[in-house]
């Protein structure tokens, strides 16, 4: 296997650490947080290829950004937020895609040992 520790680092500093978005504080989550995102995730669709498994960690963090952003973003506007188109849209991004990462994941076969 490949060495993926630095994916799996920075998808949690990213999802967990200082970088973490407050959406819920804010209103807003960034074109630069959600490219991040979104190109951590493609290389770890590229890292794990074959594999059968993720690691527990990178699913975690997909996990805690699907369920906390949409929500986090919900609370926004229900606490009398402004809404934010560009916010929205990076939402929808960050969550579809989050959820096509898991999909290809269970359909990655594999591969044969050389």
């Amino acid at each position: 296997m490949k060495d993926t520790t630095s994916i799996e680092t920075r998808l949690r500093d990213l999802v967990r650490g200082t970088g973490c978005p407050h959406i819920q504080n804010t209103g807003i989550l960034s074109n630069e947080w959600t490219n991040a995102y979104l190109q951590l995730l493609d290389e770890a669709v590229e890292a794990f290829d074959g594999e059968p498994c993720l690691p527990r960690e990178i699913v975690l963090d997909d996990y805690l950004v699907r369920l906390r952003f949409g929500g986090a973003y919900e609370e926004w506007l229900f606490n009398g937020g402004a809404s934010n188109e560009q916010t929205a849209l990076n939402v929808n991004r960050v969550q579809g895609q989050s959820g096509s990462f898991l999909m290809s994941a269970l359909k990655s076969k594999p591969k044969p040992a050389a």
